[in-house]
């Protein structure tokens, strides 16, 4: 399993920007973008993984969400733009890429979105898709010790093959699918912290006599494996090329 290129150090501020940098180098070579290339980061919530796109491949980058990025600067490369997903204002055939980060679980019928994707992009596209699947929100402490929150997260979370096959339906070929791993941004400590304070949303959602009892759980790894730790995540990366 390939992991994210990320020198673990610093704080935790730090280490999610290196991580964000990271991915946006991954896309950038998947993608194989290239200076005078157009690509959308569809969904772009942040922005911050828009703004490392465009310094990372040199590429102009549009970012498109339904509300203003909280991140929004006047970084060169980058463009911001109120939209929704299922339709596009871009003309056919004019994005090299399309990120979706996150997204695809959101969308009440992701097939019709992923075909107006397939519309904008040109021959030798690609449509990249990262999503985190049933059994990797499993493996995150702040689940797997939680089982309420985990069922809560996992209902309506596509799994690596319904992926596929949503690209697939929207008529990409071939559809490539990796698990990418990464530093967590939070160390075990801090995850405990927050569920001992009341300010894990995961713990909340628990019965006060379960969650005492998957604090515990959770509370026993950290002792184990120590507050400085950081668990790896889990990620998948799809990518459908245009013919």
């Amino acid at each position: 399993m390939p992991a994210l290129d990320v020198v673990v150090s610093g704080s935790s501020e730090d280490l999610a920007r290196a991580v964000v940098a990271a991915w946006a180098r991954r896309v950038s070579a998947d993608a194989g973008l290239r200076v005078g290339d157009a690509a959308l980061d569809l969904g772009c919530g942040s922005g911050v993984f828009a703004q490392a796109l465009a310094s990372e491949s040199g590429t102009t980058v549009l970012g498109l969400d339904l509300a203003p990025p909280a991140s929004r600067g006047s970084e060169s490369g980058v463009h911001w733009l109120l939209g929704a997903a299922q339709r596009l204002p871009f003309a056919d055939r004019s994005l090299r890429l399309v990120f979706l980060s996150n997204l695809v679980h959101h969308l009440e019928d992701p097939l019709p979105v992923l075909r107006e994707v397939r519309r904008c992009l040109a021959p030798g596209g690609s449509c990249m898709v990262r999503a985190v699947t049933p059994a990797q929100l499993k493996d995150r402490p702040q689940y797997r010790f939680f089982p309420t929150a985990l069922e809560m997260a996992a209902t309506g979370t596509p799994t690596a093959s319904r992926l596929r096959n949503l690209l697939s339906g929207a008529c990409f070929k071939p559809v490539a699918a990796d698990t990418i791993s990464q530093p967590s941004s939070i160390m075990l400590g801090e995850l405990l912290d927050l569920a001992l304070e009341g300010r894990l949303p995961q713990a909340q959602v628990e019965s006060a006599l379960d969650r005492r009892a998957c604090v515990a759980r959770l509370s026993a790894y950290v002792e184990r494996r120590g507050r400085q730790a950081r668990d790896e995540e889990r990620y998948t990366l799809l990518q459908g090329r245009v013919p």
